[in-house]
Order: C-alpha cells, then structure tokens, then sequence
C-alpha cells in the first residue's frame, strides 16, 4: 500500500507506517498543472539497497550500503562515507531523468541534454564525426534510441 498526501516543499513530510515487511513506500502527488504521482520503494536485499522511483517511467539503482555508511560508528561525522559519489549516482540515474519527466509532463522546457527534443538531439547527431557519436553513445545512453532510429 503506497502513502501520499498533496504536498508543497514546505509540507512535505514522512508518512505514518511507511516502512511494512522492512520495505519502504513512499507515494508523492504532485497537483501542478495536472496529476502527477511518483513512488519511491526502496527494498533491502543483505547488504544493498534498491531504490526504485516510479511515475511514468522506471528508475533503478542498486547501492551497497557497506560503501556508505559505517555501521561501527556511532559518531554522526564518521557514520557516512563517500557521499559526493552517492549524491551523484542519485542525481544522475534517478533525479535529473525524473525531473525531466516532470517537466516534459508539465509542458515545460528542460536546462538539461535529456530534456532536449528528439529531432534536436537526431541533427546534433548527424552532425557528429564517429568517435564522437561512439563517445556520445558511451556517456549517455539515451541517445542510442536516436541512434537505432537513424539507421
């Protein structure tokens, strides 16, 4: 069972009972210009984490969470480990496509390469040599949808 209230940044709050058969549920609303729900489930499995956020797409990532958080500390300082590289791997695999959902749903445009049209994103393509489409292709795989509709 998901959890949701409609909320702003200012009311945002854990609900109650979010936390059944050690899984975590956590269902956002979003009430701007249309309905827009989003869940967060975030399942134990030993000692990684999967974090899946859905709403009109899925996003996944896997965490070992022995890589960031100490568990023999007791001291707030050294209880957490390697958090820039965890806040990236959260903003790049889950936040920055989400946020672009949310504003391609909302009919607004995107600062970001993904929220670029797809007919954009095909003439940046054409006008790549090789080896930069191939790095292109290697650092954002998004742009292989362009790719295999261009052949």
């Amino acid at each position: 069972m998901f959890y949701s209230a409609r909320c702003s940044i200012k009311s945002l709050r854990i609900p109650e009972n979010w936390k059944t058969d050690g899984i975590y549920r956590i269902a956002f609303r979003y009430n701007i210009g249309g309905d827009f729900t989003c869940k967060l489930v975030a399942i134990p499995v030993g000692d990684k984490i999967v974090l899946n956020f859905s709403s009109r797409s899925l996003y996944c990532i896997v965490l070992q969470t022995l890589k960031y958080i100490n568990p023999h500390s007791s001291e707030i300082g050294g209880k957490f480990w390697n958090l820039k590289e965890f806040s990236y791997r959260l903003k790049n695999e889950i936040l920055t496509p989400l946020r672009v959902e949310l504003l391609t749903a909302f009919g607004l445009p995107s600062p970001s390469l993904l929220g670029v049209p797809e007919e954009v994103k095909s003439y940046i393509f054409k006008m790549l040599d090789s080896r930069s489409k191939k790095s292109l292709l290697l650092c954002c795989p998004r742009f292989s949808n362009v790719y295999t509709r261009r052949r």
